[in-house]
């Protein structure tokens, strides 16, 4: 079950910001390394918090 509602990811969506190309590679990084990292999504939650 996805606790997620269309309402909740539409914001989500809006609300993260575009990843940079730097971003971008950094996160292909990362999954390379199998190092965790968190979302535009969870950052823009967190940025809002």
């Amino acid at each position: 079950m996805d606790a997620r509602s269309d309402a909740v990811e539409r914001f989500l969506a809006a609300t993260a910001p575009d990843h940079t190309s730097t971003q971008d590679e950094m996160a292909d990084l990362a999954d390379d390394w199998g190092f965790p990292i968190i979302g535009p999504e969870a950052g823009a939650v967190l940025r809002l918090l």
